[in-house]
């Protein structure tokens, strides 16, 4: 049963992706006009956007279900507290889009950039409190250890 139902799903997504390029193919050159395709491509649009955040909210939900599962799943108030997790995800993401920008939550997403500020003297320390080596480079002078 099982290679029948991974079939079936390779068949409609194959199915799927020969419709997408064929509308696309059709509609390319039809683009500009303006009437019923435009108004069928706004359509579209808004179903693809319904489509991502219903998507989105179902990611959410099962993150909540990996974060509340080591601790009691088979408890009655497992699917409440999963499902505070994901709105509150949700909301948090939205308030972070709404007054920062979808610029801010890429940025969140791709995780920290690296610095290109020069290191301050007080990072080069190292364990035993002297400098590294980037007095040698600015000034000429470096400074000589005493091995123990």
């Amino acid at each position: 049963m099982r290679p029948l139902t991974m079939l079936g799903l390779c068949a409609l997504g194959f199915a799927m992706g020969w419709v997408m390029r064929y509308n696309i193919r059709q509609y390319e050159p039809v683009s500009d006009e303006k009437g019923h395709l435009r108004q069928l491509e706004r359509t579209g649009r808004w179903a693809l956007i319904t489509a991502s955040l219903v998507n989105v909210a179902y990611y959410l939900q099962l993150m909540g279900a990996a974060i509340f599962f080591p601790f009691g799943e088979g408890t009655a108030d497992a699917a409440t507290v999963e499902t505070i997790i994901a709105v509150g995800s949700l909301v948090a993401l939205g308030v972070i889009g709404f007054f920062f920008g979808l610029a801010r939550l890429n940025r969140m997403a791709s995780g920290p950039r690296p610095s290109t500020s020069r290191p301050s003297r007080r990072s080069l320390l190292g364990s035993s409190g002297t400098t590294s080596s980037w007095p040698c480079r600015a000034t000429g002078r470096c400074p000589t250890t005493n091995p123990q």
